[in-house]
């Protein structure tokens, strides 16, 4: 038998978008200094910009997720989750 997973809470979808959010600034500084001291297609440069890509799935996945588990909410409250405005 497959086990069965719950899934995030709303709130929970809220707390990991906002950590995805500040990751992916960490990253995004990160590869901008290591470019900057070894070039964009250095290898340490090339491995920062698969980890700021795959962190941008992460967060197109979840917020397909948070959509899919909460369809009576309103889409902005839901994308605000992994897609905050910039204030």
């Amino acid at each position: 038998m497959a086990k069965s997973y719950e899934g995030f809470s709303f709130k929970e979808h809220q707390r990991i978008g906002k950590q995805i959010l500040k990751l992916r600034q960490q990253v995004k500084a990160l590869d901008q200094k290591v470019a900057g001291a070894y070039g964009k297609s250095s290898k340490p440069a090339k491995a920062a910009e698969r980890i700021l890509k795959d962190l941008g799935l992460l967060q197109g996945e979840l917020n397909d997720k948070v959509c899919e588990e909460n369809p009576t909410s309103g889409k902005l409250e839901l994308l605000a989750c992994y897609y905050p405005k910039e204030s």
